[in-house]
């Protein structure tokens, strides 16, 4: 069962994940692509920023298939603000918001009232706002 703890490194990086310090498997291993997007997660929150060249091509494959469910495709946007945020892209973090609030998923029935469609419609822009703020001290 994967567990999350607050990690501060040597960098000054804070991670939030039992990921850090462990070898990851490879994104082929990982099945399906709810399992993609969980590794994705892991891999963003590992504490190395230099292995995550493949966590954007995997999710945007995700995020571009029509088979992919909605809470799907919400999910891994989610993971993508992750790792624009992670990486300081701060204008790429804000682009993920806006296209996830203008594409509609939010206000699908089988999105609207799950915990993943809560966090995105509510919590992300509050998210980039304390990171931008804290970028800015």
């Amino acid at each position: 069962m994967d567990a999350y703890s607050i990690s501060w490194l040597e960098d000054g990086f804070v991670s939030a994940s039992s990921a850090v310090g462990k070898e990851l498997p490879d994104f082929s291993t990982a099945g399906d692509d709810f399992k993609k997007v969980n590794l994705a997660d892991d891999w963003i929150r590992d504490g190395n920023l230099d292995n995550d060249s493949e966590v954007l091509i995997v999710l945007s494959e995700i995020i571009e298939r029509d088979e992919i469910k909605p809470i799907g495709k919400v999910f891994a946007r989610m993971q993508l603000f992750m790792y624009h945020l992670f990486h300081g892209e701060i204008e790429s973090a804000q682009l993920v918001i806006d296209e996830l609030n203008k594409s509609g998923l939010l206000e699908l029935p089988e999105v609207t009232d799950t915990e993943v469609g809560v966090l995105a419609k509510r919590d992300l822009q509050r998210i980039l706002d304390i990171a931008v703020r804290l970028s800015e001290s």
